[in-house]
């Protein structure tokens, strides 16, 4: 919980503070225009009583009461204008002056013929502190200048008796003291209600982050949203596994810390390539990463895209050495085709692919040599007269019998332009 004065309640972060004024002056706008509209027109009804009961003095009445409405309908057009966020406090506190001010003026103005003692200045306190308090020690100041002012008026005009000003001041100061109290105990509750929603929201967000770190945005989106089941048929995507060749024997002798630290190095660097290329890494399983693009759909590229990362990977991932100072090589295969993807799990999501190109990108990475991308003949199709091939030759493949395969061997033409910021940053 942030740190708040025990008596002005002010946070001590300025960030913090701003943050909740601007939530306030939200909140308290539409019941302080409906508010100050109905002070108008109370102010306006008493017209009709004024010449029904107090006729003598009506005229000077009526001259109060104009006068009155017309500063309040020039604080309320204040909400209409930049001053409601920056000094809404004042402004709700210049209300309730004026309101009960008016209520002090009438009293002086119609002298005994007009004496509605207390009554009136308590329904002004009451609407202030009720329904949108400014803080603590505007209202408390409001409460005073307005209780001074009744007795400047009621006691050198000697319009009501010393016992009844006596009387009248004990509610009054009653009533002030309960009201502060009241917004002492409301303006906390709102500051801890304040806090709590923040945390709350940033919780949600730090909880949506995480979501979305774990799946792909759009499907992230859509399972925030309530959609279930998640589950999409792709017609032509292109999948590639990656994997580190040697990786259980390179691995027996390290230390775990040694392990970990390398092994978040170069699955940093696929979310980096991932993220230049446009493409999903869907999953890793210990030292084997599995990436897809075109999942979208939007982008008919998608062979292209995983091309690129794929010889980026190459050599980004060379940059790391293993314990006995070798450059990292990787297994790398790819393969195009149609797929299902969606979200399984309930307490704990996971998204996958599923098909039968997936096996096979698999494959074609388990059956690679060292330092080659493998790939299959819908890839060669897709890629045709911009990359550089070299048959491999047929590979029996277990599930899909003997296939033609090849190694993607470099770029055939100049780097596609919508690739060279990513290469940039490589």
């Amino acid at each position: 919980m942030a740190e708040m004065h025990p008596v002005t309640l002010r946070f001590a972060s300025a960030e913090l503070e701003s943050a909740w004024r601007a939530e306030r002056a939200r909140r308290a706008l539409r019941p302080f225009r409906a508010t100050t509209g109905l002070a108008i027109a109370l102010y306006l009804g008493f017209i009709v009583l004024d010449q029904a009961f107090l006729e003598d003095v009506a005229g000077r009445l009526l001259v109060v009461r104009g006068f009155v409405c017309a500063i309040l309908l020039g604080i309320l057009a204040l909400t209409w204008t930049p001053a409601w966020q920056r000094f809404h406090g004042w402004i709700v506190a210049a209300a309730v002056l004026v309101s009960g001010g008016g209520i002090v003026t009438l009293l002086a103005v119609g002298r005994g013929e007009a004496s509605l003692h207390w009554a009136g200045i308590m329904l002004a306190l009451m609407a202030g502190y009720g329904l949108f308090p400014p803080r603590l020690m505007i209202t408390a100041g409001v409460s005073l200048l307005l209780i001074l002012a009744f007795n400047a008026v009621v006691i050198p005009m000697a319009l009501l008796p010393l016992a009844i000003v006596i009387a009248d001041d004990f509610f009054l100061l009653a009533g002030a003291i309960v009201g502060s109290l009241a917004t002492y105990s409301r303006e906390r509750s709102s500051r801890e209600r304040f806090l709590t929603t923040l945390h709350l929201e940033e919780e949600r967000q730090r909880s949506e982050k995480l979501l979305l770190n774990i799946l792909p945005e759009p499907i992230a989106r859509r399972l925030m949203a309530g959609e279930e089941p998640i589950a999409d048929q792709h017609a032509e995507v292109t999948v590639l596994f990656a994997d580190i060749v040697g990786f259980t024997e390179m691995t027996a002798g390290m230390k775990p810390d040694d392990l970990v630290r390398l092994l978040d190095g170069v699955f940093h660097e696929f979310d980096r390539i991932a993220q230049d290329y446009d493409i999903q890494k869907v999953k890793t399983v210990g030292d084997a990463c599995m990436m897809v693009a075109g999942l979208s759909g939007t982008r008919g590229d998608h062979a292209a895209r995983i091309a690129e990362a794929a010889l980026d990977m190459r050599e980004r991932i060379a940059q790391y050495r293993t314990p006995e100072g070798e450059p990292l090589r990787l297994h790398i295969g790819i393969a195009s085709g149609p797929v299902v993807a969606g979200v399984i799990g309930r307490t704990r999501f996971s998204y996958d692919l599923w098909g039968d190109v997936v096996n096979t990108a698999s494959r074609m990475a388990s059956l690679g040599e060292r330092d080659r991308i493998q790939v299959t003949e819908d890839v060669v199709r897709l890629l045709a007269g911009r990359y550089i091939f070299r048959a491999h030759g047929p590979l029996e493949v277990k599930g899909k019998g003997t296939m033609e395969t090849w190694f993607l061997e470099a770029r055939e033409t100049a780097v596609p332009e919508e690739f060279e910021s990513a290469l940039t940053l490589a």
